[in-house]
């Protein structure tokens, strides 16, 4: 409880001898303007949306009068007991929580009992869901805990998620009046997640705003106004109808306004929210904004509208029953008084202050006590039907005294059978066990023997993979180094030597990390820098790179260019690996004298890439797993050079993370053609 001191001084009866009693406020205002921006901002609520039909309908216009200042209660006990019934009660309980809290309470507690009794699960739900908010806003917080629990777990059973979202959200503002704020910003933070994903925006804006709240708890006053300014931003947005969040947002932000200073900004924010909380009749709003701007009079010493904002809070608090408002008004009453010099006034809000104080705390009390007097009774009477049954024990066992060795035997062998059996069921329940069991460790070992198989396969591919290109790379790079250090002779071919030899020594270092990087290629994390262009000089120049190396085999490698250009959006390191790829296999299993044939063209709306070869083709078998990591294939390089089995997945991947196909056709004996197609752009 907070500490309240004055100094106060008036006349006795005599009006003459002055009294002092010291009275200094310490917190009250700051931990007062934490609590209503978070009563505010946990009454933006997610209703589900009810399928009301023509008896609900009637149900409203016939049996349930609401007038506007009120729920008219006394009509409650004529609903009939019908889902649509308990679905308009709670849509009426949700109309009436800030305006009239008690009668939603009556109407909600009447809903959750009709909802019962004709076993409507999901109304069941949303009941407890609007009882724990009303009794939230109320200040109520141990009973609201309990209906919000129920709610989480009866919505959870349902898989319902977007109350799921909802209720957490006003559990984690339990965690906030407990001050874990990390704990809280954690809940709001995942509840705004699922809310996002279900497209729910009033209840993702209600969620930001009490994130805001939890840093405004914890001082952080910038980051507050940077959720309360997000918030009112999808409060401002066509997805929410309701003003309502709109409003409470910039509520918050002229509370924070006022711990920044920034006085008039916040004036402007408050008065308008005052004016729509008015009209709208969300009292339970519109007497924290009414303290809100109390506040903001009292740090610019504007004592006499600071005192009228003051009484207009805590008469509508007292109107609606909201005692932490209650509180905090007498409380702030108490010190502008005080720095106004009117010690008597200040002794008078203090003293109201204490009273409220302690009628909440005997109430609470009382209600301890009941719940304390309830439980003893129960086992008082737990007790006594012990006792009565130890005394009925008692007497039949001296009735039954004669009769026992009569029945001795027959009871033994029944017991002897049911021990029997016990015995057997056990047996075969620990031998069904010890089978599972040993399925189970079968399984792990088998599980086990493929995680071994599948490491060695990778530790044996990276270790060809490294050992076959480095040394070819080294290669090539010192005899770069060379011809760029020779004479001048026929200047000219060297240059192009050098630059042909350069150009694959890098892309070959490229290939290198993108086959190290295998695994990121099958979760799609292999980076994609797309960008438009032309698949043509790409191409012309690969198949002069791989003409001078299939040289060597006696095999000629030809560009057939049938249309250009062929624009399109791709990778180009990630196209140059691919053709570099198919153009690599197909020498590689080419015979001396044979041709490999790279041919562009266009097909429709894509640009189509194919790599020729007149190798031996490919069985139907092989074709089958042609793309998968690792294969080994049956047929063999003619010129004896190394394969890991890894390409033509990479080739697949890559093509397919930049929205391309590829396909092969292939007959043993007739070669093999590997296209390749993207979309065309403009």
């Amino acid at each position: 409880m907070r500490t309240i001191y004055c100094i106060f001084s008036f006349l006795n009866s005599r009006g003459t001898t002055p009294f002092y009693f010291k009275f200094h406020l310490t917190r009250a205002v700051n931990r007062m303007a934490v609590f209503f921006s978070f009563l505010m901002a946990i009454s933006v609520l997610v209703m589900p949306a009810f399928s009301v039909d023509s008896e609900s309908s009637k149900l409203q216009q016939e049996q349930i009068t609401v007038r506007q200042e009120a729920v008219n209660v006394d009509n409650l006990e004529q609903v009939s007991r019908t889902r649509a019934a308990a679905d308009s009660l709670q849509a009426l309980a949700d109309r009436a929580r800030n305006e009239n809290p008690q009668s939603a309470i009556y109407a909600a507690l009447e809903s959750l009992d009709i909802s019962e009794t004709i076993g409507y699960e999901q109304g069941v739900a949303t009941a407890n869901k609007i009882l724990g908010s009303i009794y939230l806003l109320l200040g109520d917080y141990e009973i609201a805990l309990e209906y919000l629990i129920t709610a989480l777990e009866l919505n959870s059973e349902l898989e319902n998620r977007p109350e799921v979202g909802s209720v957490m959200n006003m559990i984690a503002s339990l965690h906030v009046l407990q001050e874990n704020y990390d704990r809280a910003i954690d809940y709001y933070t995942e509840a705004k997640m699922m809310m996002e994903e279900l497209g729910q925006a009033e209840t993702v804006g209600s969620l930001t705003m009490n994130i805001g709240v939890a840093h405004y708890y914890m001082e952080n006053y910038e980051e507050a106004l940077a959720h309360y300014e997000e918030a009112r931003e999808i409060g401002e947005s066509d997805e929410v109808e309701n003003l309502r969040l709109y409003m409470i947002a910039i509520t918050n932000i002229g509370n924070v306004l006022i711990e920044l200073g920034e006085y008039t900004r916040a004036e402007d924010y408050l008065t308008e929210a005052i004016d729509y909380f008015r009209e709208n009749r969300l009292n339970v709003n519109l007497s924290g904004t009414h303290l809100y701007l109390a506040k903001l009079y009292h740090r610019t010493r504007e004592y006499e509208k600071a005192l009228e904002q003051a009484e207009n809070g805590r008469a509508l608090s007292e109107e609606i029953e909201q005692s932490q408002y209650i509180l905090e008004s007498y409380e702030l009453l108490a010190q502008i008084y005080e720095e106004m010099g009117d010690y008597e006034q200040a002794y008078i809000n203090f003293k109201k202050h204490y009273q409220e104080q302690q009628f909440v705390f005997n109430e609470e009390s009382s209600k301890q006590i009941n719940r304390l007097q309830t439980q003893y009774e129960v086992e008082q009477k737990n007790q006594e039907i012990e006792l009565l049954n130890t005394e009925v024990a008692l007497q039949e066992a001296e009735v039954n005294r004669q009769k026992l060795w009569r029945n001795f035997l027959i009871a033994g062998v029944v017991m002897l059978a049911i021990v029997l059996v016990l015995l057997f069921r056990y047996n075969s329940l620990r031998k069904q066990a010890n089978v599972l069991l040993k399925q189970r460790q079968k399984e792990i070992e088998e599980q086990n023997k493929q995680l071994v198989r599948l490491n060695e396969e990778k530790n044996e591919f990276l270790n060809i993979a490294a050992h076959d290109l480095r040394g070819p790379l080294s290669s090539l790079v010192g005899v770069a180094e060379l011809l760029a250090h020779s004479d001048e002779t026929d200047r000219t071919s060297r240059q192009e030597y050098i630059d042909i030899i350069k150009e694959s020594t890098t892309r070959m270092l490229n290939m290198i990390n993108d086959l190290l990087d295998v695994n990121s290629i099958e979760n799609n994390q292999s980076r994609v820098n797309a960008a438009k262009m032309d698949v043509v000089p790409v191409a012309d120049r690969l198949a002069e790179i791989y003409r001078a190396q299939a040289a060597g085999k006696n095999i000629w490698v030809e560009a057939d260019i049938r249309f250009r250009p062929l624009k399109i959006n791709a990778d180009e390191s990630h196209l140059r690996s691919i053709i570099e790829n198919l153009l690599s296999n197909a020498v590689k299993f080419s015979e001396s004298g044979s041709s490999v044939t790279i041919r562009l063209e266009k097909e429709h709306d894509t640009a189509k890439i194919t790599v020729i070869d007149e190798g031996p083709g490919i069985t139907e078998e092989d074709q089958k797993q042609l793309f998968g990591r690792y294969t080994r294939l049956s047929n063999k390089p003619t010129g004896d050079e190394s394969s890991v089995g890894l390409g033509l997945y990479i080739v697949k991947n890559l093509t397919e993370a930049m929205n391309g196909r590829i396909r092969c056709e292939s007959a043993p004996g007739k070669g093999s053609k590997f296209i390749v197609t993207f979309p065309l752009v403009a």
